[in-house]
């Protein structure tokens, strides 16, 4: 691995201090095996499509690549999925890092409007807040429910009703 060694100097008659610090860079380790496990919506091989990318590893990329794949949930509808990097198993003598994702898919939100003629689903869909706030609680729903009331009146329709 990386090691480094500090070696203080002080100079003569000053009261000043310098640091010597030499840095003697280790192996790169790169991107090894992904397994992906818990998924039942995407193909294991579209989720790893997400982590594959530079073939030198660096945590914080799998990291970022891991909200990606979150986002691709929550754009099909499932709000409350998490994905979670398990472990990280480095192999010395290949200087490869296999990484191993937990999916957590939760239950996938399928939105239907009725009785809208003239708004495109989409564009009500965009005033919910179950995609922004990542729930569905009770009050996510009275929330999103307020909004797309305001959104119909705002457009001329004040006498708009939701029915629970």
């Amino acid at each position: 691995g990386t090691k480094v060694n500090i070696t203080p100097f002080q100079r003569e008659k000053t009261n000043v201090i310098d640091l010597k610090i030499d840095i003697k860079r280790g192996y790169t380790y790169h991107l090894g095996q992904v397994s992906v496990s818990g998924h039942t919506a995407f193909s294991e091989n579209r989720l790893k499509n997400f982590v594959y990318g530079p073939s030198i590893f660096r945590p914080s990329l799998v990291r970022k690549q891991i909200k990606k794949i979150e986002a691709l949930y929550l754009k099909h509808g499932y709000v409350r999925a998490k994905a979670k990097i398990e472990r990280f198993a480095n192999n010395p003598l290949t200087k490869k890092v296999d990484v191993f994702i937990k999916i957590n898919e939760r239950k996938k939100m399928n939105l239907r409007f009725f009785g809208n003629r003239l708004i495109k689903n989409q564009t009500l869909k965009k005033y919910t807040t179950f995609f922004k706030e990542r729930g569905y609680d009770r009050f996510s729903i009275e929330r999103s429910r307020e909004r797309i009331l305001q959104f119909y009146r705002l457009n001329g329709f004040f006498f708009s009703e939701i029915i629970p």
